[in-house]
């Protein structure tokens, strides 16, 4: 008698492109891109109240674009859209806990595709976030009459403030895997928001390699001398995304041991 032979999809089929399109549909994205476009609004506000309420000085100085970009990421990214990451990515772990997702994945070996997948959705959230910020930026900018052709180091700040969201978001995702619920989870990711508040105001250095103050430090948000240093710019790209690796290996052994 012949064995009937039964076919099941194998992880080696399951490219990141796949496994990305698969973990993007468990993510809240409406909500993140609603909440992102009223921080970004939020964020320029208080960047042109802070020029208005200045402007002779910042004139006096030769300051446009700075003025309205610093102001907004020192308080919108450093507590605020931090917390739009938390909140977003801990629901998107917590729901693998509560539909048993991951005990599913590890019985198929595919926790490591959802792993990636779960990265790359952060990715994204990371690059549409800094993207509504830039261009929230460049439209409140251009109606106080700003010169456009000053904008080249803000479009490299905004790709390492993109770097900086990728590191919260992984870090997030990492977090969400001890814990099962998420409160649980979110507020784990807030206390360490506020542990970054913290280190800012009292170790400034140690808050630079912190990944929940890494969104405002590759803004420039905390470094107006060295805004447009490219090493800078490099330095704060590198840290976030040793952040991202070392989230991503912390996630995949985690699992990989977990009795289910």
């Amino acid at each position: 008698m012949t064995a009937a032979i039964t076919s099941r999809p194998t992880a080696s089929r399951i490219g990141p492109i796949t496994a990305w399109r698969a973990e993007r549909s468990k993510v809240r994205r409406m909500w993140f891109l609603g909440g992102v476009v009223i921080l970004s609004i939020f964020a320029q506000l208080l960047g042109v109240w802070n020029y208005t309420n200045e402007r002779a000085v910042f004139d006096a100085q030769g300051v446009t674009w700075l003025a309205i970009w610093v102001q907004g990421a020192i308080l919108v990214t450093s507590i605020f859209l931090p917390l739009l990451y938390v909140v977003i990515l801990a629901q998107a772990g917590a729901l693998e806990y509560q539909s048993r997702g991951w005990q599913r994945l590890a019985s198929m070996n595919r926790t490591s595709h959802a792993i990636i997948g779960k990265i790359l959705v952060a990715l994204e959230l990371a690059l549409v976030g800094m993207a509504v910020y830039l261009v929230a930026a460049i439209i409140f900018g251009i109606f106080l009459g700003f010169d456009p052709s000053d904008l080249a180091p803000y479009l490299a700040r905004a790709l390492c403030g993109a770097f900086g969201a990728w590191a919260v978001g992984a870090v997030t995702l990492m977090i969400s895997t001890w814990f099962r619920t998420f409160a649980a989870s979110a507020t784990a990711a807030l206390a360490a928001t506020m542990v970054g508040m913290l280190l800012t105001a009292v170790a400034p250095d140690i808050a630079s390699g912190y990944p929940f103050t890494l969104i405002t430090i590759g803004l420039g948000g905390r470094d107006m001398g060295n805004f447009a240093s490219l090493s800078s710019m490099m330095i704060s790209a590198l840290v976030s995304i040793i952040w991202i690796v070392l989230s991503f290996w912390i996630m995949k052994f985690r699992l990989s041991r977990r009795e289910w």
